[in-house]
């Protein structure tokens, strides 16, 4: 396990409950939308172009990775897109670059409903996650969340 510290130096408090927003900022969503379509390629393009509208989803925000910046989380909620079962809709992680940006590709969730939390314990050097409340426990094994 490592300390993650905030940009100031501080350590970083975890847990941290990811809360979504339902208005997101133009420069998350841009960043959201671009991950996704580099992640998911043709399914998203081709969900684009039948549907009229990229697949919705909602954001909220973590420090995965411990390195101080606030990560972004996403989480489809178009059922039609066809990511959405019994157990909620998939997400995603999308690190925070240095340079103030986010990363080109998104890591891939599980299937979460409503609660997602980041916790203090970390593998890899990500923090585990666990999805909804006192639910599965995804830890990182150096290529994605399992």
């Amino acid at each position: 396990m490592f300390a993650a510290t905030s940009a100031a130096g501080a350590p970083a408090r975890y847990p941290q409950r990811v809360v979504f927003h339902g208005r997101v900022p133009a420069a998350e969503t841009a960043a959201v939308r671009a991950a996704m379509s580099r992640t998911l390629g043709d399914e998203w393009t081709a969900y684009e172009r039948t549907a009229g509208h990229p697949p919705s989803f909602r954001v909220g925000r973590a420090d995965v990775d411990g390195d101080g910046r606030a990560d972004l989380i996403a989480q489809v909620t178009d059922e039609g897109f066809g990511y959405c079962g019994s157990a909620g809709c998939v997400g995603f992680v999308i690190l925070a670059r240095s340079d103030g940006g986010w990363a080109t590709q998104a890591l891939s969730l599980t299937n979460f409903d409503r609660t997602l939390v980041v916790l203090r314990d970390a593998h890899g050097g990500m923090h585990d996650i666990r999805v909804d409340t006192g639910g599965q426990v995804l830890e990182w094994d150096g290529e994605a969340y399992q």
